[in-house]
């Protein structure tokens, strides 16, 4: 049994302890791990049931509404955005909604009611079991895995989306990676590829980092640590290939020239990869490798407080691996810090740095450079600097029942996670209908239904009314070059369609377009912004903003009144057969 202080037992191999000792069991420490997540869960509920079916988490947008089509084919039929969100949806997570929907339920709602809160525990759960693992105390782990939330990026834990499995994979499959478990190091980097295969290909990279050590041969010579090391090789390889060979369906990726001549990709576009500061935005923009950039800060700040929070995690890195933090911990009742927890943060975070470095190189051949090391510093993070903190909070707690504070202590705690529970929720980033009239007509037309404009409610229609757009802000995301020219095209023939003096050149787009309806902005105030926007990602829109620029009145105006179907306080939804009549 470990009592506080003492040295955990060591008699049986490491890859043979499955699980913990009966005194540090992962249920109880995932109890309080997980303390804020009942709350979480109650608050999304009560939210969902107020608002359903006009609420979605924003990211939700771009990966669960088109799993509608599991439980109905016919919605969205032969749509060119259903068709590249489904595609490049991993096929696990997919999975994880078919018992749902093939009882009928909606994937929006599951993914409200259960992936949201389901997740975000095992996101917790996860970096304890890991954390555990690397430093055996029980309840320092369990605050590391309630604290973890919040400092890893507060609503991107609690999304529900395949980008919350980015640390989870990386946590338990260096898990079994550490007990050598060739078969559950294998399962865990393949399914993890149909989750989230950007952090597969860190957490793999980490375990042949681990597995170097200095002098002839350089490599572990350990048969069982090899052999599980080529299983998960082969697993992550083999899982990465089917995901390739899928997403190769959507046609090629941007070339730099190619991305570089991309409104979309230049500061102040709808992706803004290349910064105007190149060397901050290598450091802490969306290409960048650091996590830790607080958007509120102006940009020298903001690359200087990331860089500070990095060298916190390499000063307290050395520490552990120097022995330094063994005497507070000692002063606690807590374990020391193993060196090897630093020697395996490190790898996570060389592992990213590679990646990252090699997916600037091939651009979005590998996906978004930031996937691999914003996961990479955040799962360093939590393995290295999070442990002091969990320190601190038991420290307190024991020197308020020193002076007879004992309920006070255990609250201290449990603060932690109410906390993360709080913060989850206040940052969840719900968006909400303010055109519940348009909604409600929009779902009693029929399901192959398109509807085509460029009002920002556009962006809601397929969550709140499942049905198509023609093209939309928010589900411009150029994963490929296809897809991108696609919608460039789309969103160009729509403005300069609309803003003409006549109805001619909008009586060809919709013939040829297939456009049913309309959703435009009340007043031109709100049409100028939008367009502006706009502008930042497709400057082919310029002629439709400096035709309202110069007062012109735009053909539809006049027909507002016979030609509105459904209407609400800032938008109109406008029927395009009526539109194009003479």
């Amino acid at each position: 049994m470990n009592t506080p202080g003492a040295e955990p037992d060591r008699s049986r191999p490491q890859h043979d302890r499955l699980a913990p000792p009966a005194d540090c069991t992962p249920l109880s420490g995932a109890l309080l791990a997980m303390s804020g997540w009942a709350l979480v869960w109650l608050a999304i509920a009560a939210a969902s049931a107020a608002r359903w079916p006009l609420i979605v988490q924003d990211d939700a947008r771009h990966f669960v509404i088109w799993l509608r089509q599991q439980a109905d084919p016919s919605l969205f039929a032969g749509d060119a955005i259903a068709d590249q969100f489904r595609t490049l949806t991993p096929w696990a997570y997919e999975a994880l909604y078919r018992p749902f929907t093939l009882l009928g339920a909606d994937a929006l709602l599951v993914h409200l009611l259960v992936m949201m809160a389901a997740l975000g525990a095992l996101f917790s759960l996860s970096v304890y079991l890991l954390t555990y693992e690397l430093w055996p105390s029980r309840r320092g782990a369990a605050l590391v895995g309630a604290i973890a939330p919040l400092v890893l990026g507060g609503p991107t834990a609690a999304v529900g989306l395949p980008k919350t499995f980015g640390v989870i994979i990386i946590a338990l499959s260096l898990l079994t990676f550490l007990r050598r478990r060739p078969v559950l190091t294998a399962a865990a980097l393949f399914v993890g590829t149909g989750l989230y295969p950007a952090t597969v290909a860190v957490s793999g990279l980490a375990m042949a980092l681990l597995c170097l050590k200095p002098g002839f041969p350089f490599v572990a010579t350990d048969r069982r640590t090899l052999v599980t090391l080529a299983a998960g090789g082969i697993a992550a390889l083999a899982g990465g290939l089917v995901f390739m060979r899928e997403l190769a369906t959507l046609g090629p990726t941007f070339s730099l020239e190619q991305a570089r001549q991309a409104a979309i990709f230049s500061p102040g576009g709808r992706l803004a990869f290349f910064e105007a500061d190149g060397a901050l935005g290598l450091w802490c923009n969306r290409n960048g490798y650091a996590t830790f950039c607080f958007r509120t800060l102006a940009p020298p700040w903001r690359g200087l407080v990331a860089g500070l929070l990095l060298a916190l995690f390499f000063g307290l890195a050395w520490a552990i691996a120097n022995g330094r933090a063994a005497r507070p911990m000692r002063r606690l009742g807590l374990p020391e810090p193993p060196p090897r927890l630093a020697g395996v943060a490190l790898a996570v975070l060389a592992a990213g740095l590679i990646l990252h470095s090699l997916a600037l190189l091939l651009l979005f051949r590998l996906h978004e450079p930031s996937r691999y090391g914003h996961n990479a510093v955040k799962t360093a993070f939590v393995l290295v600097v999070l442990p002091f903190a969990a320190a601190a909070v038991i420290g307190g707690a024991r020197r308020l029942r020193r002076h007879g504070w004992s309920k006070a202590a255990r609250a201290l705690v449990f603060t932690p996670g109410l906390i993360v529970a709080v913060a989850m929720v206040a940052t969840s980033a719900m968006f909400f209908s303010k055109a519940p009239a348009i909604h409600a007509y929009l779902r009693q037309t029929p399901k192959d239904t398109l509807v085509g404009g460029f009002s920002r409610e556009l962006d809601l229609v397929p969550a709140f009314s499942s049905r198509g757009v023609y093209a939309a802000y928010e589900l411009m995301i150029p994963y490929k070059k296809t897809y991108h020219d696609l919608l460039y095209r789309r969103i160009t023939q729509t403005v300069l369609a609309l803003y003409q003096v006549t109805p001619d050149a909008f009586t060809a787009f919709a013939r040829d377009s297939g456009i049913d309806y309309v959703l435009v902005d009340r007043g031109e105030r709100h049409q100028r912004d939008r367009l502006r926007r706009w502008q930042e990602s497709v400057p082919a829109v310029a002629p439709a903003l400096r035709f309202l620029e110069a007062g012109k009145t735009p053909f539809f105006k006049p027909l507002e009144t016979r030609c509105t179907v459904a209407r609400s306080p800032r938008q109109l939804l406008l029927d395009a057969a009526c539109l194009s009549a003479r």
